[in-house]
């Protein structure tokens, strides 16, 4: 199962991410606004947790405040959106990361404002 969306176009960077989710347990998927980073990341994800959404019916960055591992559970990969909104959650899936030996964990996605 994945999150891709409805008329996603492959992208020459899935096969890289595809690559670092079976050698690594997170990857960063960065980049400007608007580039496609959310959609790409969805197409290799089962869960997300969009930070920034306030109508999810769950405040995700309240949450992620209180206690960010309680974001990092569900089915694998992992997608965590706009994770800079709250830089506590960049520990707990490192440290949720360290404390095993599987790969394919995490996606973290975020803009990069250099370039935004």
């Amino acid at each position: 199962m994945s999150l891709k969306k409805e008329g996603y176009l492959p992208r020459l960077v899935d096969r890289k991410i595809e690559r670092y989710l079976r050698i690594f347990g997170a990857i960063l998927v960065e980049g400007p606004k608007w580039c496609g980073k959310t959609w790409t990341a969805l197409a290799h994800s089962n869960t997300v947790r969009y930070i920034m959404n306030p109508s999810a019916g769950v405040n995700y960055k309240e949450t992620a405040k209180a206690d960010p591992s309680l974001l990092l559970e569900g089915e694998e990969p992992i997608l965590i959106d706009e994770w800079q909104e709250v830089p506590s959650i960049w520990d707990a899936v490192r440290f949720k990361v360290d404390q095993g030996q599987k790969r394919g964990r995490f996606l973290l996605d975020r803009i990069d404002k250099t370039t935004s």
